[in-house]
């Protein structure tokens, strides 16, 4: 028999003869028939009851927080089905319940992209020459319009839709066709607003949004963006605090819901954010704690190591980018996605000063206004032989001939990967990434003495007044170049200092 301690979390109690701690939630009356036709039983449950699996209670808090969201999802998605009309609740059934009607719309969201793609195939035919263009383009035009039959058809059934998709999950296939709808008021869920976001601020980093995006919706269902209210958004806030993830995760997951849920407002989907005034709660800890756990810049000691480690790489392609390109880190002070997108023509004479040019012409994508920048090569990295690099490079789209964009555009993700085996070849310290080198470039301004608007201007950091960049002409890149020809990472003045990535402007 179960027995409820009032010292225990919620629908967490204690089971005689058992050393686990079990999750026991009572179905409301209301709903317990509506909730069996959802689940496909026979007989309506009273009860859900299981074990944890673990006689911690903090664990069994988070366990039986997650529980009791879903059930919460089945609760309303049950009282949702109490309040479909009789001619919504016979087409549902007509098509074999709620599973069956939304896999019905699946398919046919599934056949639009199919005829989609065919009529892309056919294009390429006319384009090469392999089709005829009268025969072809009628085909075309046939395959187009009964995909565009297929979407207004799926735009017809989308209040419905609405309605069930809390009660069973959303196939991808319509989940994506729903998303290339046109968004609208009164059918926008915070997916709905992540692509018209995408769409409008084409962001650099618009992945980061996706895990926090599902996230949100598989602990609160798809609800549209009216139901969304401030309790979904702190349940939220405080389900990421309890999970397995770093805080300063679990912040940038709130924070990214926080810049879509504003960007419904400000194009007038809802009359305000629920997330406004909502803050993640970092954990107080002592401050040689937070020093432990945050990321730090190199010691001069390690930044001989690696450059040691570098010159020993062979002299293959793959193996030479890497130690090039951790060269380019340390001089530059550049970030690890600039310099992974260059091509040999953005290494550059500009009025007598050798510079690495930061751009966004191409396919190439830039953090902000300010990253658009000049910086001058430290004498250093050209003694080194960099420029002899580029020139074995020329004619190559990257400067780095080994990296491959990935399946979302990214360049730097294969080179990340390879400079932490090669920093954690050298330095067992976790807390040494490879973004310790733009901080440790950092550090070296500070040493050097370097004014903050001309280290704002080589960082390619925004910050008021900066002088330097105004009129970025000859005069200036010649100032530039003289103030990083001062800078020494293996000056022994300098000391390490400690960075968190999601607190610290890169």
């Amino acid at each position: 028999m179960a027995k409820k301690n009032s010292n225990l979390p919620p629908f967490v109690e204690t089971v005689k003869g058992s050393g686990q701690l079990h999750y026991k939630r009572d179905v409301p009356a209301d709903v317990q028939a509506a909730l069996a036709k959802i689940e496909g039983r026979e007989k309506p449950r009273t009860r859900w009851s299981q074990s944890l699996k673990t006689a911690d209670q903090r664990e069994a808090a988070r366990l039986a927080r997650l529980l009791a969201a879903e059930h919460q999802r089945l609760i309303d998605a049950a009282r949702k089905r109490l309040n479909l009309t009789a001619e919504e609740r016979e087409r549902i059934d007509d098509e074999g319940g709620e599973v069956g009607f939304i896999q019905s719309l699946a398919e046919r969201a599934l056949d639009a992209a199919s005829l989609r793609t065919e009529a892309e195939i056919l294009r390429g035919l006319i384009d090469d020459g392999e089709a005829h263009p009268d025969l072809t383009r009628a085909r075309i035009a046939a395959a187009e319009a009964e995909a565009a039959s297929i979407g207004d058809h799926l735009n017809r059934e989308v209040s419905l839709i609405d309605k069930v998709k809390l009660m069973v999950p959303t196939p991808y296939p319509l989940a994506k066709a729903l998303e290339a709808l046109p968004a609208d008021v009164e059918r926008a869920t915070l997916g709905a607003i992540f692509e018209a976001w995408k769409a409008v601020k084409k962001p650099v980093a618009a992945n980061q949004f996706e895990v926090p995006v599902r996230e949100f919706e598989r602990l609160h269902g798809p609800l549209l963006l009216s139901q969304i209210e401030k309790k979904h958004v702190r349940q939220f806030r405080d389900h990421l605090a309890v999970s397995d993830l770093k805080e300063s995760t679990g912040a940038k997951h709130l924070r990214c819901i926080g810049t879509l849920l504003k960007y419904a407002r400000d194009d007038g989907f809802i009359d305000a954010s629920p997330a406004e005034g909502i803050q993640w709660r970092w954990e107080k800890k002592k401050i040689s704690e937070s020093s432990a756990e945050s990321r730090r810049t190199l010691t001069v000691a390690e930044v001989k190591a690696l450059l040691a480690k570098a010159d020993s790489l062979p002299k293959d392609r793959a193996k030479q980018d890497v130690a090039w390109f951790l060269r380019v880190l340390l001089w530059t002070g550049a970030r690890p996605e600039e310099i992974a997108q260059s091509s040999p023509a953005d290494v550059a004479e500009l009025h007598g000063v050798w510079c690495l040019r930061i751009h966004d012409q191409g396919d190439r994508e830039l953090k902000n206004r300010s990253s658009l920048r000049d910086v001058p090569i430290h004498p250093k990295l050209i003694e080194a032989g960099f420029l002899a690099f580029v020139e074995a490079r020329k004619g190559g789209e990257l400067l780095f001939a080994s990296l491959k964009a990935d399946g979302r555009g990214r360049v730097y993700q294969r080179m990340q990967r390879r400079l932490s085996r090669l920093i954690r070849g050298v330095i067992s310290d976790e807390r040494v990434v490879p973004y310790s080198f733009r901080h440790t470039f950092r550090d070296m301004l500070r040493v050097a003495e370097v004014p903050a608007d001309v280290g704002d201007r080589l960082m390619g950091h925004t910050s008021p007044g900066r002088k330097i960049s105004e009129g970025y002409g000859g005069a200036q890149i010649v100032v530039l170049a003289k103030w990083v020809a001062m800078l020494d990472p293996l000056d022994e003045g300098r000391t390490v200092s400690g960075f968190e990535v999601s607190r610290t402007r890169i």
